[in-house]
């Protein structure tokens, strides 16, 4: 008993943000799908973010996560067997985020001081070169960037999972049918 209000607890802190953030993801996602020409339609979320990866702005992380998970989708939206295609995109919104807010909140944890490097995937191995510029701006576009390419290739992963899942799917729905067809 004694448990459920840190489950509530650890749900208000990541799973409502995640819900709402999914569900912003996949109207955003619905908008650009409206746009007649495919080109502009597959190259606009990296537009789009491209645009925010160099304009000063306080934080556009949301923005820039919700832009790297659309955008390997049309890549893989042909081969995705769903009826609605905002499912998916809100499955891999919602774990890509998860992914995101834990390494987040487990790098803030682990900072130890100015000395540590602390960041997204990689970034590591790009800071000391940064650190030879002393940059402000420069430093945090580069940051930026690899959050971006980080919720990018992670959205992958996730848009991958999803694709053999609903192919499986598929396979085991097809021998169910042909199972009751032989009796």
């Amino acid at each position: 008993m004694e448990s459920i209000p840190v489950l509530v607890g650890i749900f208000l802190i990541f799973g409502v943000p995640l819900l709402l953030f999914a569900a912003y993801t996949t109207v955003l996602y619905y908008l650009i799908r409206k746009i007649p020409n495919t080109a502009v339609r597959i190259l606009a979320p990296l537009g789009i973010a491209l645009l925010f990866l160099f304009v000063e702005l306080d934080n556009p992380f949301f923005i820039l996560q919700a832009l790297a998970v659309l955008l390997p989708f049309p890549l893989i939206e042909g081969h995705l067997q769903a009826k609605r295609k905002g499912v998916p995109v809100f499955i891999c919104v919602t774990l890509t985020m998860f992914y995101v807010f834990i390494t987040g909140f487990a790098t803030f944890m682990s900072y130890s001081g100015p000395d540590s490097s602390v960041g997204p995937l990689f970034f590591d191995l790009i800071q000391p070169c940064l650190d030879s510029f002393q940059s402000d701006y420069l430093f945090k576009v580069v940051y930026r960037l690899m959050q971006f390419l980080e919720a990018i290739l992670v959205g992958v992963v996730v848009y991958g999972i999803l694709l053999v899942a609903y192919r499986v799917r598929g396979m085991m729905g097809g021998l169910k049918q042909s199972d009751s067809r032989d009796q």
